[in-house]
């Protein structure tokens, strides 16, 4: 029998966790900010509320993407990228893009709303937007392919790169460092040491001031075996950790933090992380949104980023334009083919890493 799709509306995922997370790993390389226990662990963020549009067909689930709502000046309605979550997606059962994306545009335009997204290039999220898209800002999200092996990875990296960390790796050996992948049981605990490092290291920040949302969905990532928190540990004290995201064959570097003076920790612990990946079967390494030049030791390839702006309504999208314009804000348009980011940046591959940029999400 066929049906229309349609739009429910939800403010969690509670129930249809299994359907949401059963659909996400029918495609490749979803994003880790769509999975079910990152979206109901993080939550919308102080002051939002999260509006989740489902997309059903009958009673299947064919796609849908969280988003955060807000009133900007407790008057302008808002949509926006979840906060702590690097970019936004669409989930979608595969070859049924074109439904989905037509029945999340046709909602959209009944909301009379402001919409800001980061938006990885490809992908689905640009072409949930109506057609007048600003872009806000841009920048690149770097990856590299994983073969089967740490040695093959390697071997694909300047030999400069090599030895540097096969250098930093035997001075750590000396010194009696180890890195040690968080047991589960150990979450709750390794949560805070995180967090005390990264304070420690970087003082506020955003990450920083959202320890509870974080831990409430790094609890539930472990349970599922898709975070992993690791640590470089002399004997029993901590000197350095990073959280990652390993979904659906790919390893996501989210966060980090050491101890002043524990040098190469960023180096020590990205070279564990990367031949873990390669031995559980990972085949993607994904640094996340962000152009630091580190990233460029890593990974070779990367996708474009933009913050688009667009509007719904009978005069908002007027207004927008106007103000984006004014601003000398640049339009993105209809089938308009955006022009491969640079990377690795110029000179990035050779260029020295210093141990607070190689820890830096």
């Amino acid at each position: 029998m066929s049906h229309r799709p349609f739009v429910e509306v939800v403010d969690c995922l509670d129930d249809v966790c299994q359907a949401w997370d059963d659909l996400l790993d029918r495609g490749r390389f979803p994003s880790p900010f769509l999975r079910s226990w990152w979206v109901n662990g993080i939550g919308a963020g102080p002051g939002d509320t999260l509006r989740i549009p489902l997309v059903f067909d009958g009673d299947e689930l064919i796609g849908g993407i969280p988003l955060a709502y807000h009133r900007l000046r407790r008057a302008l309605p808002w949509l926006r990228s979840i906060e702590m979550s690097d970019y936004s997606s669409v989930a979608c059962a595969p070859g049924r893009e074109p439904e989905v994306l037509d029945v999340l545009r046709r909602w959209m335009s009944s909301q009379r709303t402001m919409i800001d997204l980061w938006c990885k290039i490809p992908g689905l999220a640009a072409d949930f937007l109506p057609s007048q898209r600003w872009i806000l800002a841009r920048t690149v999200d770097p990856y590299e392919d994983l073969p089967e092996t740490f040695d093959d990875y390697l071997a694909n990296r300047s030999h400069k790169w090599r030895s540097t960390i096969r250098k930093n790796q035997r001075a750590a050996e000396r010194r009696g460092w180890s890195v040690r992948c968080v047991p589960r049981d150990d979450i709750d605990a390794a949560i805070e040491r995180l967090l005390d490092l990264h304070i420690g290291q970087w003082g506020t920040s955003d990450f920083a001031g959202q320890g509870t949302r974080f831990g409430r969905a790094a609890r539930a990532g472990s349970a599922r075996g898709e975070l992993v928190v690791l640590e470089l540990v002399e004997g029993e004290s901590t000197l350095a950790s990073q959280v990652w995201l390993e979904v659906a064959g790919c390893s996501y570097c989210y966060q980090g933090g050491r101890l002043a003076n524990v040098p190469s920790a960023g180096i020590l612990l990205f070279a564990a992380a990367i031949e873990r990946g390669c031995r559980i079967g990972q085949r993607r390494l994904d640094l996340l949104r962000g152009d630091e030049s580190y990233k460029a030791h890593w990974a070779g390839q990367a996708n474009a980023v933009l913050y688009l702006r667009a509007s719904t309504g009978p005069l908002l999208p007027r207004f927008i334009g106007a103000m984006a314009v004014h601003h000398d804000l640049e339009p993105w348009r209809d089938g308009e083919q955006l022009a491969p980011p640079r990377w690795p940046p110029e000179d990035g591959s050779s260029a020295p890493v210093a141990d607070d940029e190689a820890l830096q999400p």
